[in-house]
C-alpha cells in the first residue's frame, strides 16, 4: 500500500540543462495536463537587500549575483562566508509560460517562508505574509503555506520574492516552488493529502495496537504476580 501511494505524491523536476539558470523557457508546456513543475533550482540571490521589480527593468545587472537553490539561507555554502538566520534578501528568477500573448491562469504553491514576505509578479505584489523590513526589530513574521492563484497575458513570468527573518532559527525558503495550471495544482494537493491522511493512519493505528499490546502484557503480569487483574 505504501508503495502504491507513493507515486500520487509527485511533481516533475526541471530538466538538468535548466538547474543552474534564473531565466528559463517552459512555453513548450502543456499546462492543462502537466504535473506541477518544481522551480527550487536556479534563482538569483540578493542578500540584505530588499529590490522591487522596478530594480529588475531593462535587464539591469547587479554585478556577480550568486544563483542558489531555493532554500534557507542558512544553509547555502559559500567559500568565503555564511549567511545567519537574522536578516533579508530577496529571491529572483524568470519563466517563459506561453509563446503567444493570451491569457491563461497559473497557479503557484510553495511552503511557509522563514518569515515573513513579499510575492511580486510582473510587477505586482501579488501576495504579502507578516511585515518585510530591513530593521529587524519591525519584522511580524506569518509562517503559512501558500498558493497563489492569477492571470496574465505574458509570455513572461517575472518572480521577485523579498524575505526577512527575525524569529527563526533559519531564514529563507523552504524548498519547493511549484507551478501548475490551477486544476493540476488542485489535483496536486489533493493527492498530498491522501497520502498525510494515510500516513496518520499508520501512525496512529501502531500507536492504538502497542498501547493494547501494553495493556495486556500489564494484564498478564498483574494476574501472575498478584493472583488478579489490575
Amino acid at each position: 500500500m505504501i508503495i502504491t501511494t507513493i507515486p500520487v505524491n509527485c511533481y516533475q523536476r526541471l530538466a538538468e540543462k535548466y538547474q543552474n539558470y534564473a531565466y528559463i523557457d517552459l512555453s513548450e508546456t502543456n499546462w492543462e495536463t502537466a504535473l506541477p513543475i518544481n522551480l527550487s533550482s536556479g534563482w538569483e540571490f540578493y542578500w540584505n537587500q530588499l529590490l522591487d521589480p522596478k530594480d529588475f527593468l531593462n535587464n539591469s545587472t547587479f554585478g556577480d549575483v550568486p544563483v542558489v537553490e531555493f532554500r534557507p539561507w542558512t544553509n547555502l555554502s559559500f567559500p568565503d562566508r555564511k549567511f545567519p538566520a537574522k536578516g533579508y534578501a530577496t529571491y529572483h528568477k524568470k519563466i517563459k509560460v506561453q509563446k503567444s500573448f493570451k491569457v491563461k491562469q497559473f497557479s503557484i504553491y510553495f511552503m511557509h517562508l522563514f518569515s515573513s514576505s513579499k510575492v511580486y509578479i510582473n510587477g505586482e505584489l501579488i501576495q504579502e505574509k507578516g511585515k518585510v523590513s530591513a530593521q529587524l526589530s519591525e519584522i511580524i513574521p506569518d509562517r503559512t503555506n501558500s498558493t497563489i492563484e492569477f492571470l496574465t497575458d505574458q509570455l513572461d513570468l517575472d518572480i521577485v520574492i523579498q524575505i526577512a527573518n527575525q524569529d527563526f532559527y533559519q531564514g529563507g525558503p523552504r524548498g519547493e516552488f511549484l507551478i501548475a495550471s490551477p486544476s493540476q495544482m488542485h489535483l496536486y494537493k489533493s493527492k498530498n493529502l491522501i497520502v498525510e491522511i494515510f500516513v496518520f493512519g499508520l501512525i496512529f493505528g501502531s500507536v492504538l495496537y502497542h498501547s493494547y499490546k501494553l495493556h495486556t502484557a500489564y494484564k498478564i503480569y498483574s494476574k501472575n504476580n498478584f493472583g488478579f487483574y489490575q
